[in-house]
């Protein structure tokens, strides 16, 4: 590892273990607990990581290993995200289905079509790795444009701790989708270490959005006249 690398590594661990001291100081794990245990992961994955880097196959395998548990950690972290979201709203998961069903078919579709025109890894445990970040990614990315559309037209904005978590979320995603795209096109998986450098700046940025953003009480909730209305058309 050169001067860079271990710079990077530096900065997110520190980073990393920076935002698990604020969501801990200001008790925020207990209302965004899967997003705790993303954070910790990350951290924990920085640490093992660091440590393997000199045992190329150990480091590689263990790298795709953290990347499956993180695609399912981000998936539990959209899903605790949109219950918070859509209760200040007066919504519910199964309401905005049915309010939005076409960019969840629009979604399932992208779905389809990535995974049978990005072709796969011939080694099986990267492959899964690979496909499950990259539709957790696809997902998570649908996911939050549909949360954005729904709660920012309706008085939720940056300074809400959750929408704060989301935009930082999306940031990061459309970033690892790229990635883990981009690595399927070429076909070289030991590309992976060079394009995974590139993605770390933009993660440390959103960990500095989160910190800045949780560090802080959010503000009351203003129900506006589109909420109101919002929330006479919600069914019970």
């Amino acid at each position: 590892m050169g001067a860079w690398d271990n710079t990077l590594w530096l900065t997110g661990f520190a980073l990393n273990l920076g935002l698990v001291c604020v969501l801990l100081h200001k008790r925020r794990f207990q209302k965004f607990p899967w997003f705790t245990l993303l954070i910790a992961q990350d951290a924990v994955q920085t640490v093992v990581l660091f440590c393997v880097h000199k045992y190329p196959r150990i480091n590689f395998y263990t790298y795709w290993g953290f990347e499956a548990i993180d695609a399912v950690l981000r998936l539990l972290v959209l899903y605790e995200v949109a219950q918070l979201l859509l209760a200040q709203c007066g919504m519910s998961i199964p309401g905005l289905a049915r309010r939005y069903w076409s960019v969840i078919v629009l979604l399932v579709g992208v779905l389809l079509a990535f995974t049978w025109l990005t072709p796969s890894s011939p080694r099986l445990p990267v492959m899964l790795a690979l496909r499950i970040g990259q539709m957790s990614s696809i997902c998570v990315g649908g996911g939050i444009s549909l949360l954005i559309l729904a709660t920012f037209f309706f008085g939720l904005r940056f300074r809400i701790h959750a929408q704060a978590v989301l935009y930082g979320l999306a940031l990061y995603m459309f970033g690892k989708l790229w990635l883990h795209t981009l690595l399927l096109l070429l076909g070289d998986l030991q590309q992976w270490s060079a394009l995974e450098v590139s993605l770390k700046p933009v993660y440390h940025l959103t960990l500095m959005i989160w910190i800045g953003s949780l560090w802080f009480e959010e503000p009351e909730v203003k129900v506006t006249p589109e909420l109101q209305q919002l929330m006479r058309a919600e069914p019970a």
